[in-house]
């Protein structure tokens, strides 16, 4: 079992910190954020990448996955190709790309979008392929702004097609799927083929008052509308062996501070997940 924590939250960690931090949590590594102001950015990772992930595997730590800037979407940008010599160099094989947005607007094109966008997932295919990394597009649910396209595993399986299952994944997130009403078994065994890395948080849908829409909102792991023994039943059914990476992104409050959230989402999902791993597997994670 992969239990990973993205470093979203942990932009100020040193690598010592998170060497810690992994080790105190009882994690198998980490899902690397590398993004403007973390410790691996996109103007550093021509090397920094590979400091950190040699720190981390002589700890007995694994990076299996990054996850690039939000507004990453063409491979044609300039840190795109930088990123991914990086990756192959320091073996690290999954990336997650960022969002293909589309307006709330009456005269949208949708079809036109999905196929615009599907060429641009073509180029980090054969990009990908290039490099030895998987390329990994996450489900994210609407907000008050933009749709995502493939907010829904049958919305990306459409914008997946024609895409080699080798090269493009499916990186499903458990909140944002409940926010799209997509019940989560029924994701998972749609996705079977594409799935490549699991997000693990809750959300559950707010509505302010009877003017304004309903918000989506993160909150502590069983506190939302995620269907946790669904998905557990649903992992060990397809079998799947890849990352699993809490993403821990709600506010701790006037209470509990970071260390303690933390502690409690990877604990949440321990106890959650172990039962169904093989025996062998469930000392990957323990410190």
């Amino acid at each position: 079992m992969t239990l990973l924590l993205f470093t979203k939250r942990l932009a100020g960690w040193s690598i010592d910190e998170l060497v810690a931090g992994a080790h105190r949590l009882g994690l198998a590594g980490y899902d690397l954020a590398v993004r403007e102001g973390h410790l691996v950015n996109p103007d550093n990772v021509g090397t920094a990448l590979a400091d950190l992930v040699r720190v981390m595997r002589s700890n007995g730590l694994a990076v299996p996955m990054v996850s690039a800037r939000a507004d990453l979407v063409s491979y044609q940008e300039g840190d795109a190709k930088m990123l991914l010599r990086a990756m192959a160099a320091s073996d690290v094989r999954l990336l997650k790309i960022g969002y293909f947005r589309f307006p709330r607007s009456p005269t949208f094109n949708y079809r036109l979008k999905v196929e615009a966008c599907r060429r641009l997932l073509a180029e980090w295919e054969t990009a990908g392929r290039e490099h030895g990394v998987k390329i990994c597009y996450h489900t994210h649910s609407t907000t008050t702004g933009d749709y995502f396209l493939g907010s829904s595993v049958a919305s990306l399986l459409d914008l997946f097609e024609g895409l080699d299952p080798a090269w493009i994944g499916a990186y499903l997130d458990s909140g944002h799927l409940a926010m799209e009403g997509e019940p989560i078994d029924l994701a998972l065994a749609m996705a079977s083929s594409h799935l490549c890395a699991m997000a693990l948080k809750d959300m559950r849908s707010e509505r302010g008052t009877s003017y304004l829409p309903a918000q989506n909102r993160l909150v502590p792991a069983g506190a939302g509308a995620v269907d946790w023994a669904a998905m557990a039943r649903s992992l060990a059914r397809v079998g799947f062996r890849g990352p699993l990476s809490i993403h821990a992104e709600y506010e701790p409050g006037p209470g509990p501070g970071l260390e303690e959230m933390l502690a409690h989402e990877v604990g949440f999902f321990r106890q959650l997940l172990e039962p169904h791993f093989a025996p062998a597997e469930q000392g990957l994670n323990r410190r």
